[in-house]
């Protein structure tokens, strides 16, 4: 499957691949939410053992495109989508190799792993205070779900970009996983977990963002 936005494919180890199209920001429109979501359904329904988002250019996500929809719009289709991150019955990997700001961190740490790159482009940054913008409740909750208070904090508020070679305040959230390809996640990451992939992974990832899946959950039921 591929859009003008999201591409879309199966690795010879039964992996999704996602990649971000283009080489600019990757803003989060309102197409793109939808791009990116009818792929991680498409995953599912091809029964993949895994998921890996990358992105072409130098980032992977520059947040929300605000121009694109109402606020309160654009926030739901966005929540909608971490929900749909959250259900997914197989864990999930995004390997970022340059910026990923406001929502486009939260798409990133909405992924079960993060795989960061030693490029001097990599910068992380929850920068949505700066663009004048209120933080999710659900981002918020997701950077406490992952990290401690104190890092937590600073992420949210602060204006110092997470970057190498010591990526603080999440060294030791990604110190493990930095500089590994593709084939290294498939390898290291996704095939050995490939056995546990089912209904109960998605309800462990629930269980530990229990705070993060009250607030984007469905209002109607879904598995």
């Amino acid at each position: 499957m591929a859009s003008s936005l999201v591409s879309y494919e199966i690795t010879h180890d039964n992996i999704a691949l996602l990649r971000l199209l283009g080489t600019g920001k990757h803003l989060l429109s309102l197409a793109l939410i939808n791009d990116f979501n009818k792929a991680v359904r498409r995953a599912v329904d091809d029964n993949v053992v895994g998921l890996i988002t990358v992105h072409s250019g130098n980032s992977f996500s520059g947040g929300l495109d605000y121009n694109s929809a109402p606020e309160a719009v654009l926030v739901g289709a966005f929540a909608s989508l971490i929900a749909s991150l959250i259900k997914l019955p197989f864990p999930t990997v995004a390997k970022v190799t340059g910026q990923a700001y406001g929502a486009g961190f939260t798409l990133a740490l909405a992924h079960d792993y993060l795989v960061l790159s030693t490029d001097s482009t990599v910068s992380l940054c929850q920068n949505e205070l700066t663009e004048g913008h209120e933080v999710p409740s659900f981002a918020a909750a997701l950077l406490f779900g992952k990290f401690p208070p104190s890092a937590a904090w600073e992420l949210a508020v602060s204006t110092v970009p997470v970057a190498p070679p010591n990526y603080s305040p999440i060294s030791d959230y990604v110190g493990k996983y930095v500089g590994w390809s593709i084939d290294d996640v498939a390898t290291k990451l996704l095939e050995p977990a490939a056995g546990r992939v089912g209904t109960a992974y998605s309800a462990v990832r629930k269980s530990l963002l229990a705070e993060v899946w009250a607030l984007v959950k469905p209002t109607v039921t879904q598995a």
